[in-house]
């Protein structure tokens, strides 16, 4: 439930949310950004609920250091809320001066305020980080800094990652919202100076790269401070635009910077997070084609919409949009996804292997797509979005070892006998090759090939058409 735009800074995790800052009231540099896709969040109020209760998390900038509280963008988030959900919230702020994501997440194993503060909240944001790349700019000097500072991006990953499966196992409320921020780069003036500027900002992006790959894995959405503030290069001077603190600070936002964060993080929408589960799928559906609008969460079995099954009750069959997320437990192999749908109204599917985007389907014919997918052993995420539009909805997904497919006895071995047991099916059940050359050539030359087992295999629908062997 997002939009995705990758800017001209190899990050293709960065989601440029172009409609959140019109909503902001944001003059953003757009030079150098390439549309993938876009989904509109808007304010849709996903409850009516008479108590809302806020926890943020986060560091100086959550705590509002430097500013009263008034003019903190988590007080101006929490009126937000009040105002668009229409229901009284209340804040817990949480933000602590000085931490970084290691703190954060040994607050949420060990601290039982924080840790019940988390498990009771109806919106969550987190903000952490930048202290984590402070850390690196004073301690990776000399020679050795680029080691140093991919040591810093490791450390990250792995504690921010944590973090976020930690607030989400403490809160696995369906109605949950989640939401969080990238960093700012406040030094902007002062490493271009020293020129030191192409450094540092490489390894924010990378750091804000992991942000981005969390909340598109997960459905969590990211409020994109660091073009808000910098620009969508990253050159834009901060201080000079009023939107950070000048020296002795140099670092903290002023009111302007809060009050920009605090429409961003609203623009985003109150849209609950995906809870996703493992060995079936979280549903959400939304009554548009474009993802807008949402109405209900969902655990569902599988990936299949057939147009004689009924909708789930609130859910406009005329036009409407679904998102499947859920995580699977695979072999070390290569594994084929399948999409079937009848595309006569313009609906489209894709489908995405741990963020990738493997099938992308869309025509106004009936039309299959498939993907071939080399997967390691364990846990993958796997994501679906579909929009139907008008016409007939019908909708299936399905993953197999790409050998299954040809696989027809069973044996969980492809070889000669599978090609008997289909050429069988076929009414030749002798052993004159003539028998297997199913797809035979024009001039009648008996010929046995891959052409004749993949013709096989789609007839008994273990592949689907267009499939390809691996």
């Amino acid at each position: 439930m997002r939009k995705y735009v990758v800017n001209s800074k190899a990050n293709p995790f960065r989601a440029l949310l172009a409609l959140s800052f019109l909503a902001a009231g944001l003059a953003i540099p757009l030079a150098g950004m390439v549309l993938f896709a876009v989904i509109n969040l808007g304010h849709p109020k996903v409850r009516a609920a008479s108590f809302v209760k806020y926890t943020a998390l986060g560091d100086s900038i959550t705590q509002g250091y430097g500013v009263v509280a008034s003019d903190n963008w988590v007080t101006k988030y929490n009126s937000f809320i009040t105002q668009d959900l229409s229901s009284a919230s209340t804040v817990d702020n949480l933000g602590i001066f000085g931490i970084g994501a290691i703190h954060v997440l040994n607050k949420l194993n060990t601290d039982n305020t924080f840790r019940s503060s988390v498990a009771n909240a109806d919106v969550i944001t987190l903000e952490i980080g930048v202290n984590d790349w402070i850390y690196g700019r004073g301690t990776c000097l000399g020679s050795g800094r680029d080691s140093c500072f991919q040591g810093i991006v490791a450390d990250f990953r792995s504690n921010f990652s944590a973090t976020v499966a930690k607030i989400m196992e403490l809160n696995n409320k369906p109605t949950t919202v989640i939401r969080m921020m990238d960093m700012y780069n406040p030094f902007v003036s002062g490493d271009t100076a020293s020129g030191n500027f192409a450094f540092f900002e490489n390894y924010l992006d990378q750091m804000n790269n992991i942000i981005y790959e969390r909340g598109s894995t997960l459905g969590i959405p990211v409020a994109q401070v660091h073009d808000a503030f910098n620009g969508n290069l990253g050159t834009i001077d901060p201080i000079a635009s009023g939107r950070i603190k000048p020296a002795p600070d140099g670092v903290h936002p002023t009111p302007n910077g809060h009050t920009v964060i605090a429409n961003l993080f609203r623009a985003l929408g109150y849209v609950p997070t995906a809870q996703v589960p493992t060995g079936s799928f979280n549903a959400q559906y939304f009554n548009n084609a474009d993802f807008t609008n949402y109405v209900l969460s969902e655990n569902v079995p599988k990936v299949i919409l057939p147009s004689a099954s009924p909708l789930p009750s609130g859910v406009d069959p005329a036009s409407f949009s679904v998102i499947f997320r859920g995580k699977f437990n695979f072999m070390a192999d290569k594994w084929r996804f399948n999409s079937n749908a009848v595309f006569d109204g313009g609906d489209k599917v894709k489908i995405f292997v741990d963020n990738n985007l493997v099938v992308d389907s869309s025509a106004t014919v009936v039309a299959v797509g498939s993907g071939l997918v080399t997967l390691s052993a364990g846990l993958h995420d796997i994501r679906v979005e579909y929009s139907h539009q008008t016409g007939t909805r019908n909708l299936s997904v399905n993953f197999v070892k790409a050998n299954a497919c040809f696989d027809m006895d069973g044996n969980n071995t492809v070889n000669a006998s599978d090609i008997l047991v289909v050429s069988k099916h076929f009414g030749s059940g002798n052993s004159s090759y003539a028998a297997y050359d199913v797809s035979p050539a024009a001039n009648g030359v008996v010929t046995i090939n891959s052409a004749d087992l993949l013709n096989m295999a789609q007839h008994f629908g273990r592949c689907t058409v267009g499939s390809f062997l691996p």
